[in-house]
């Protein structure tokens, strides 16, 4: 199942670029290439040349690329991720699973809600999660970024008069990233949820991209029931 460690591994390795030759040079190569290559495709190797030529060729930073494109997990020079704030929303899921303590999140974004879910673990009690829910409306969420993250929690929970929503969710969503983890969530819970899942594709599939529309299948084979 496709997940988004690619992409988080990608954007660690920009970030550490950044960090090693600096703002200005960064910047200045990564605008000479788009210039160049406006409207046409690339591709690693062709990445690769590039930054070796305008940054690894004039400054030894003490890694290389070939540490990030061709060894497993994140190299020593991957840079580190901190937040103070990331870190009080994590303490207040811990505090939501394991007392039920409602967070203040009138005022959250986007991101925070992310981070806050994030750490909710899959086993959170149903009555928990349908206090939350009953608090800042959740489920009914028009935003796809809080939807993918809170509705795997849902299914988990067993809340099946959620399956409407979910359901909806999935035929009005495209975007493969944020429909495969809901439905892993309804496969892996099986039964009625893997009932639901595949109404939703049989309405959804054909308006699927096609790269959408093979993974979802491909989960479906993976996880048979």
């Amino acid at each position: 199942v496709p997940s988004d460690i690619t992409y988080e591994k990608g954007a660690l390795l920009l970030r550490a670029m950044e960090l090693a030759f600096g703002r200005e040079a960064f910047d200045g190569f990564l605008r000479a290439r788009f210039d160049r290559l406006a409207f046409q495709s690339t591709d690693t190797p062709s990445f690769v040349a590039d930054a070796e030529a305008a940054l690894f060729s004039k400054q030894d930073v003490g890694w290389t690329l070939a540490e990030w494109l061709h060894q497993p997990g994140l190299p020593v020079s991957a840079p580190p991720s901190t937040s103070a704030r990331v870190a009080a929303l994590e303490q207040q899921a811990a505090a939501f699973a394991k007392a039920g303590t409602l967070p203040d999140a009138t005022a959250w974004n986007t991101t925070e809600w992310i981070a806050f879910l994030r750490k909710v673990p899959r086993d959170v009690g149903r009555e928990r999660l349908q206090a939350l829910d009953a608090k800042y409306q959740l489920t009914s969420s028009p935003n796809a970024l809080i939807a993918m993250r809170w509705l795997p929690l849902v299914i988990a929970a067993d809340v099946r008069q959620a399956a409407p929503t979910v359901e909806d969710y999935l035929v009005r969503v495209g975007r493969r990233w944020l429909v495969t983890e809901v439905y892993q969530a309804m496969l892996v819970k099986g039964g009625f949820w893997r009932e639901t899942a595949e109404r939703a594709f049989t309405r959804a599939r054909d308006g699927y991209h096609p790269v959408t529309r093979d993974t979802v299948a491909d989960m479906f084979a993976l996880q048979p029931g």
